[in-house]
């Protein structure tokens, strides 16, 4: 008998390619979506091409986020619908919900807030407004009550061994991570009509995309150390990086693609035009990552963030670009040089500081080969410790638990 397996939320639609796998691998697994979760990336629609309209095993978990649910005397809801489940792997304040019905999680997949956030409301500064007042003092007193107690009782959590955040929140809480990846790309192969759209970009001969958020002025991450290291993504240090590299390549053509993601755009906009690099740089909407990994096999390399302490291993643009085999210069904390992190001599090329973002640009620039040899390495590494690989080291975890 096959299985069976609910994935409940969607982070970032790593729960929809998760589920995608662990089909692939012969289980009976189901996506179960919050019904009032309206962020574009936990639409799985939006990570793919094909028709989802008659698959049934994209169901609607049976309450949604808000505040009335936690009251309910009686949540036979949750318990009744996750009867017939032999494993349950969740994120999200789902994890609140599933203990509040007496159901413990085999796995708990964090994406961020729901670990470091949720269960710590008092460290987190919110603006004195009544409602806010109203929102911390729910957080306070049901929510995270909740959360702290599902986390305790989750049979498995994934955290990587350089998730810093991820780390101090299971320490506090007095609880140990599994070092295994948490972000999962379902590679699909890109429509043709597609790549006649970004057609394009190959005019230029050498193409930077960054579909990362901009978010390095402000402090909409919170950041203990902002006033010294600055804001959660860093991408004013690949905008400069990138006029250097402009200055120095005055035959090429180049381009830096960005899209308008992020409490910083403004930010962003205002210093490629005080560097006079208007003519270089191109602005895109908030896409679908299907769309983003369609730009990607158009470019010549992608650039994630540049944030002391903060690893792009846990970040969607990094791994979208292993998946597709795009040379990716970002930050990984280290991880790649550490024997016990998951995703060491994994061929990121690492970059924290302006100076070593301009030497990589101009490297991958003057070395086609070197940047085919990457891409290689890249598809190779993906391949052998993330998508379907990945999916058999979590089926192995959730079946060794009882």
């Amino acid at each position: 008998m096959k299985m069976k397996v609910a994935l409940i939320d969607n982070m970032n639609n790593n729960f929809f390619a998760l589920t995608r796998y662990l089909r692939d691998l012969g289980v009976d697994a189901d996506l179960f979506l919050i019904p009032n979760r309206k962020i574009v990336h936990f639409d799985p629609q939006n990570d793919t091409w094909k028709d989802l309209s008659n698959k049934s095993w994209i169901k609607k978990f049976p309450l949604p986020y808000h505040w009335t649910t936690y009251f309910k005397i009686n949540l036979k809801i949750i318990k009744e619908t996750f009867k017939e489940y032999d494993k349950l792997i969740v994120c999200g304040p789902a994890m609140g919900l599933i203990n509040k019905a007496g159901l413990n999680v085999d796995l708990f997949i964090p994406y961020g807030a729901d670990l470091f956030q949720i269960p710590f409301p008092r460290e987190n500064k919110i603006d004195k407004t009544l409602k806010n007042f109203v929102l911390n003092a729910f957080t306070t007193l049901i929510l995270a009550p909740l959360q702290i107690k599902s986390i305790k009782s989750a049979k498995n959590i994934l955290c990587n061994t350089n998730w810093k955040a991820a780390k101090n929140a299971l320490d506090k809480l007095g609880c140990s991570g599994i070092n295994l990846p948490r972000i999962m790309v379902y590679k699909e192969k890109i429509p043709a009509e597609l790549k006649r759209k970004y057609k394009w970009i190959k005019r230029h001969d050498f193409v930077i995309f960054s579909p990362t958020r901009h978010l390095w002025k402000t402090n909409a991450d919170p950041m203990p150390d902002f006033s010294k290291e600055g804001g959660a993504k860093r991408n004013d240090k690949l905008i400069k990086a990138f006029k250097r590299f402009v200055d120095s390549n005055k035959k090429s053509n180049p381009l830096l693609l960005f899209c308008e993601y992020g409490a910083d755009v403004k930010h962003s906009k205002k210093l490629i035009s005080d560097l006079d690099l208007n003519t270089y740089v191109k602005w895109l909407p908030l896409l679908p990552r299907k769309e983003i990994v369609a730009i990607m096999t158009q470019s010549n390399c992608i650039a994630d963030q540049f944030r002391v302490g903060h690893s792009a291993t846990s970040a969607g643009t990094t791994n979208e670009a292993l998946a597709y085999g795009i040379p990716v210069i970002t930050n990984s904390d280290g991880a790649i040089f550490i024997k016990k992190d998951p995703y060491f001599k994994c061929p990121i090329i690492q970059a924290l500081t302006e100076n070593e973002i301009y030497s990589h640009l101009v490297t991958l620039f003057e070395n086609p080969k070197l940047c085919f040899k990457i891409s290689k390495n890249q598809k190779k590494w993906f391949k052998e410790n993330l998508s379907l690989n990945l999916a058999k080291k979590y089926i192995d975890l959730i079946k060794n638990v009882t």
